[in-house]
């Protein structure tokens, strides 16, 4: 043992119990204390590491993700940063209680994309999984104006931020109004992916 290590550290109990909670704490965080230098095993919600067989080599980019420096800055990894599911208290209430015309944020799975709907104003249309299920209510249509806000470049399984206007119909309503309002009547709303933000 090094002549410098702090009296605590000589007791063998000690080293086992720090070795212990250093092991744990590296496994709760995912890190991989065999190969310090490799990038860290992939989680399905967290992080997916690119092949780095070339140095010109780019990250995957995946749902909802965005690329990062390690530490030493010499290689990058894609992290994914997924928003929690939630359902603004407005939004709730006003599916309980069948209402519309109540602006509220919502933060949902994308399940399904639909053709646009090009009757009057083109609107980008597409299905999202509340987070809970709201009475009978499962499911949200979104349809988002393209002729005033940009078109999204969501897919299938990509966690949104919306914020909107919310329409109670029989089939778990429609929000709308995803965009700024160019008359200024009305507070605006947008759509967010990957910390983008459309409106």
């Amino acid at each position: 043992m090094p002549k410098n290590t702090p009296p605590i550290l000589k007791n063998k109990l000690t080293q086992a119990v720090i070795a212990v909670a250093v092991i744990a704490v590296a496994a709760w965080l995912k890190i991989d204390l065999v190969n310090l230098d490799a990038a860290p095993a992939p989680a399905s919600d967290q992080t997916t590491t690119a092949p780095q067989s070339t140095p010109t080599s780019a990250p995957k980019r995946t749902a909802n993700s965005r690329e990062h420096s390690t530490p030493s800055g010499s290689s990058s990894q894609t992290v994914v940063d997924r928003p929690t599911p939630n359902v603004s208290g407005e939004i709730e209430r006003a599916i309980r209680q069948h209402k519309s015309g109540v602006v509220g944020t919502l933060t949902a799975e994308v399940i399904k994309t639909l053709p646009d709907d090009k009757d009057g104003d083109r609107h980008q249309r597409f299905l999202m999984r509340l987070p809970k299920q709201i009475d009978d209510v499962r499911t949200i249509l979104v349809a988002h104006n393209i002729d005033l806000a940009p078109r999204v470049p969501l897919s299938t399984g990509d966690i949104v931020t919306i914020h909107g206007q919310y329409e109670w119909n029989d089939r778990g309503g429609v929000i709308h109004w995803t965009h700024i309002d160019p008359k200024g009547w009305r507070e605006s709303g947008w759509i967010e992916l990957d910390g983008e933000r459309y409106e």
